[in-house]
Formats: C-alpha cells, sequence, structure tokens
C-alpha cells in the first residue's frame, strides 16, 4: 500500500528594509552601539522601539533563565520559552507609543530582592498582568525587527546592498 505524502507550502517572506533602517544600522556598526529601529502596528497608530541586545544583556537574560531553573520557577519547556521571549523583550524595548519603557529599572539601579532576582526579571515582570495577545502582538513586532537584524547582518557581504549608504 503506497504511503500518502503532504506537501507543504512554506514561503518565506521577504524582509523589507529602508534605505534609512541601512543607513541607522551602518552607523551602530561602526560605532560599537546597539542597532534601534522602530515597528509600527494599527496601521501606524502604536509604535515600539527596539534595540538589539549586548553580549552581556544577552548573558544576563540566560543567567537569569539558570537562576529561575535552579529555584524551580521555571520547570518546563515552555515556562522557559515564555521567559526566555519575556526576558529579551524586556530588555529590547526602547519605547512604546514615544514613552520611555520602564525607565526606572535598569542594570544600574535596580536592587535585587534576593538572589534568583535581577533587573531582567523585574523589567519583564509587567507582562504578567497583560492580556495574552498583547503580548502576542509586541512579540511579533520585536521578530520583525530582529528579522530585519539578521537580515542586515547577513548582508554585511553584499556590495550592492550598501551602495546607497556611501
Amino acid at each position: 500500500m503506497a504511503e500518502e505524502t503532504e506537501t507543504i507550502n512554506v514561503t518565506i517572506q521577504p524582509v523589507k528594509v529602508t534605505e534609512d533602517e541601512k543607513i541607522e544600522f551602518y552607523k551602530s556598526f561602526l560605532s560599537n552601539k546597539a542597532y534601534t529601529g522602530t515597528e509600527y502596528l494599527f496601521d501606524k497608530q502604536f509604535n515600539i522601539t527596539f534595540k538589539s541586545l549586548t553580549v552581556k544583556e544577552t548573558m544576563a537574560v540566560f543567567d537569569q533563565l539558570r537562576k529561575d531553573q535552579l529555584s524551580n520557577y521555571i520547570n518546563t519547556d515552555s515556562n522557559y520559552m515564555m521567559a526566555l521571549t519575556n526576558y529579551r523583550l524586556g530588555i529590547a524595548i526602547v519605547t512604546m507609543n514615544d514613552e520611555d519603557f520602564q525607565p526606572d529599572i535598569t542594570k544600574e539601579d535596580y536592587k535585587p530582592a534576593n538572589g534568583d532576582d535581577s533587573y531582567i526579571k523585574a523589567r519583564a515582570e509587567i507582562f504578567n498582568d497583560w492580556p495574552a495577545f498583547k503580548l502576542g502582538a509586541l512579540a511579533e513586532a520585536f521578530r520583525t525587527f530582529e528579522d530585519k537584524v539578521v537580515y542586515l547582518t547577513k548582508e554585511i557581504h553584499t556590495p550592492d546592498f550598501w551602495k546607497a549608504g556611501q
């Protein structure tokens, strides 16, 4: 008996970047600073600005995840993935609708409550009270931003891509 197979057509959407985004990425690269970009929701009625994470911030996220595992705060794969998303999102958001996002919770100023706590966890705490669809929309906007960062990084070696920025 012949086995039926199903074909799934997966179309990868091309990443769209503007000339301004190319220029800002190039400037960030040269100045050794985080790349920032703004994503728009609701037909540009809501905006959210993200920044790329530094290596130290990325390591701090994974350190917090490890603390959470050791304290049994994270005990399933789904909890791990949710915390990873929330921690990265909490660090990456710069502004929402042109208002600073959690300006009082910074690495420099935050005082951990205990050994399992950090500014990473504190910045993500706000998401626990949001409706899941709102968090999902912001996570999707962050994914779009990160897709641009990955695309721009891959295009560093493509000479014709950068002609407009010269």
